[in-house]
Order: structure tokens, then sequence, then C-alpha cells
């Protein structure tokens, strides 16, 4: 089975999380040299007890998807630094080893960054560029206590 990427909008990322971009209405400060758009997001709201930054760095691979994890005891964010790729996800309520159609793939070009609901299943991106970089905003317990990983019955070629 092949998968095409989409490109990331409000509507078809709501089952996964919430994206977070360049709003269209005025920006709150604004000067002629800077805009600035205050309250974009609530993170005190976000199933995050102990938040913790990471930083991700990911190397251009073979497009084929063979395993997803999810993280059940908190929210996570990438925000992205560098490069261009396609992300794959599938809703928490989904089992993606069973069916493959529930995975979609969404192009990261740092136009947005990507606040996934916990139980979100995901797996690092797909460079198109060399390399992809990363800000990961996680609960601190997360790499110790909360990746559930996920083999694919058969493998996903994304692109």
């Amino acid at each position: 089975m092949k998968v095409t990427f989409q490109l990331p909008c409000s509507k078809n990322f709501e089952f996964f999380g919430q994206l977070i971009q360049l709003p269209q209405e005025k920006a709150t400060v604004e000067y002629s040299f800077l805009k600035y758009w205050h309250n974009l997001v609530d993170i005190s709201s976000l199933e995050i007890r102990e938040p913790v930054i990471g930083f991700l760095e990911v190397k251009r691979r073979e497009f084929v998807l063979e395993q997803m994890e999810r993280h059940l005891l908190s929210d996570e964010i990438f925000i992205p630094l560098t490069g261009i790729g396609i992300f794959p996800l599938s809703p928490a309520n989904s089992d993606p080893s069973k069916d493959a159609s529930e995975i979609k793939t969404f192009l990261v070009d740092g136009e947005v960054a990507f606040l996934l609901k916990k139980g979100t299943w995901h797996w690092a991106p797909y460079p198109l560029t060399d390399t992809m970089k990363f800000l990961i905003v996680v609960d601190k317990r997360t790499v110790d206590n909360d990746i559930h990983v996920m083999k694919l019955t058969s493998p996903l070629l994304l692109i």
C-alpha cells in the first residue's frame, strides 16, 4: 500500500491534535519591522504534567513505515526548525497495525508546528531534505515510562 501526503490544515488534522500556525487575524502587536500574535495556544491546558523541551534530528532514509509509537500519558508538540519532510500519524483510537488506511501523512515545511493529542500514533518524520531538526515539548517521564511501539503488519511505502 502506498500513502500520499497532505498539506496540514485545521480540518484534516483534528483527529490527531491541533496545528500551531500563522493566524489569519490581525497581529496583537505590530510595528513596521515585526508582527507578534499572542496566546495562539494555551499550553496550560495540555496534558503535560512536567513539560521538558527536547531536540530531535532525523536523517533522510527509505520512505518505508514499519512501526509507530504513541504516548498514553502526555500530549506532545513537534516544532520544526529546519528541513522539509512528511510526518506519519494515526488517530489515538485507531489500530494502525490492523488498518493501515487510518495512517495519514502530512507535509512538514516549517510553516506549522504539530500538537499531538496523547495516544496519537506517530513515527519520526521522513525528511525530503538531508535532515530535519525539531524542538519537542513532552512530559519529562515520556522517554523512561511512556513509549509504546507497535509493528505494522506490513510495511507502508510513504512516497
